[in-house]
């Protein structure tokens, strides 16, 4: 699937809000479940637009994803995809290019995901990266040099 990343912006709040609602409200409800306030209050509180990158398909946004790029390592602090969009390929793809950034730099990349997100789980195994770390409700995932 053809797609383009472009930098988030503080106007495109609510896109990101929206697609973080899509992708992470069914794991939230089974893990705390979802209080829309706290969840709106929360992003709102934590979003630095800087790391974010708005996943356009066609023009339209599909998804984002929000990394940090820190000297000693790259982290995908979150990725979420629309779910009209998932399976497409997108994920992998960004996350391939991401490897391959981290490779270059001579860096590992990390990742976390929630416990009960298989299928995520799967792709990051699948993908070749490892499980090192667990906390009560995520799993830790790093690929590349250590």
């Amino acid at each position: 699937m053809d797609f383009t990343l472009c930098k988030a912006a503080p106007e495109d709040f609510e896109t990101l809000y929206a697609i973080n609602r899509d992708a992470y409200l069914s794991y939230v409800v089974q893990i705390w479940g979802w209080d829309e306030d706290f969840q709106y209050k929360f992003f709102k509180e934590h979003i630095v637009f800087e790391k974010i990158d708005l996943v356009l398909v066609g023009g339209k946004p599909a998804g984002f994803i929000s990394v940090n790029h820190r000297p000693d390592l790259i982290f995908v602090e979150s990725m979420a995809i629309l779910s009209e969009h998932r399976s497409k390929g997108i994920g992998t793809a960004i996350l391939k290019g991401l490897m391959q950034e981290a490779s270059k730099r001579k860096v590992p990349l990390h990742l976390q995901v929630f416990k009960v997100n298989a299928r995520a789980a799967a792709l990051y195994e699948r993908l070749g990266f490892e499980r090192y770390g667990e906390s009560e409700t995520h799993w830790k995932y790093r690929v590349g040099v250590r």
